[in-house]
């Protein structure tokens, strides 16, 4: 038992698990309060949907995956929910609300033309966004003497889901795991240009799987087969 250290153990089948401790005049045997499972609200785990439990005293409280909510993570969430990070490395998916620079400078609006010029006037307020694959989601600023600036958007944590909600039917967000298209053909990755040669090379980061990157139908990849150049992806809704 010398891997063991100095934890509680029954390695003698006594009635519960024991340690030595240092008696008058030599070690004797002590046993151990340990708790039983059973006394615990984690056990079995009441968290639903691959939730995590935490004991919160004598009560618990659930972690959920995204995708679920309730106080069990009972809820199946059938919307995107927005969130505050990015999953691609250039962030060509963010749709948050950041909007000052990574130095600090306020965003100029998107509909505005001062104090910068310029011919995104379609996006959103004066939040960051990467609509032209730069490194990262970027605004023009409202300082007169700096035209635009990258922004900094951390990266999300929460596993993706796996299907298409019914806010992102075209699945612009989808960062799943699909790498087949609907034929069965496997998806070539992103950062190769062989056998079909492409202009996603922003995409590098996202090994085969199947994206959305330019607004189709639904997500698609460039296939392995030299016959077929790309096709759509079966992902099923949520």
């Amino acid at each position: 038992m010398e891997e063991d250290a100095n934890y509680c153990r029954n390695p003698d089948y006594s009635s519960k698990p024991w340690c030595y401790v240092q008696g008058d005049t030599r070690p004797v045997k002590e046993y151990c309060e340990i708790p039983s499972c059973a006394d615990s609200p984690c056990f079995p785990s009441p968290c639903k949907n691959r939730g995590q439990c935490k004991v919160e005293g004598t009560s618990f409280s659930c972690s959920c995956l995204q995708g679920f909510s309730g106080n069990k993570c009972e809820i199946q969430i059938t919307g995107l929910v927005e969130e505050e990070c990015k999953r691609s490395r250039i962030g060509y998916d963010y749709t948050g609300k950041v909007h000052v620079t990574q130095s600090g400078i306020t965003c100029q609006a998107w509909s505005s033309q001062t104090p910068h010029s310029h011919s995104h006037t379609s996006l959103p307020e004066n939040y960051c966004r990467n609509p032209d694959r730069e490194p990262a989601p970027w605004c023009y600023t409202t300082d007169p003497n700096k035209r635009w600036e990258l922004c900094n958007i951390s990266d999300c944590v929460t596993p993706p889901l796996q299907c298409l909600p019914t806010n992102d039917p075209q699945g612009k967000k989808y960062f799943g795991s699909m790498t087949v298209t609907i034929k069965g053909d496997p998806c070539q990755r992103w950062d190769s240009q062989t056998p079909h040669t492409h202009r996603f090379g922003g995409l590098s980061d996202q090994d085969n799987y199947c994206r959305n990157p330019d607004g189709e139908k639904v997500p698609w990849c460039y296939t392995t087969n030299p016959k077929n150049k790309y096709d759509y992806c079966a992902i099923p809704h949520c």
